[in-house]
């Protein structure tokens, strides 16, 4: 079972903050790797869809591992927890069995996309 995030923040502020202040090229990092995760992310959704539906679990931990990688980077809390829990579902041979995977990763990525572009605008 995924854990239940409900209580948690959407995001790390120390995570958030930090890459705010780093720069590249002239822009905070933040901006630029926030970049990166919107083009990024539907396609790995669509991929872990994919892979669910023909219930290929190898391809399902490829892409988890691969968000998890982007929520720890980008301080995305509450997407890592999801994905963190997921991969060693995954491990212990239990992925296919959450009937609302690839909603409740969705869903924990749009209130991370949501947030941080708030964060973004108020630049």
């Amino acid at each position: 079972m995924l854990p239940d995030v409900s209580n948690e923040v959407v995001y790390d502020k120390a995570t958030v903050d930090e890459l705010l202040l780093r720069e590249k090229d002239g822009r905070p990092l933040l901006r630029r790797l926030f970049e990166i995760y919107l083009e990024e992310t539907p396609r790995l959704l669509e991929e872990l869809e994919a892979a669910v539906a023909a219930k290929n679990e190898e391809d399902v931990y490829d892409v988890i591992h691969q968000m998890k990688g982007s929520a720890a980077a980008l301080g995305a809390r509450k997407l890592y927890r999801v994905t963190e829990s997921a991969l060693t579902l995954c491990r212990e041979g239990k992925i296919l069995t959450i009937p609302d995977l690839v909603e409740r990763i969705e869903s924990e990525s749009d209130a991370y996309i949501r947030d941080v572009s708030d964060i973004l605008n108020r630049l």
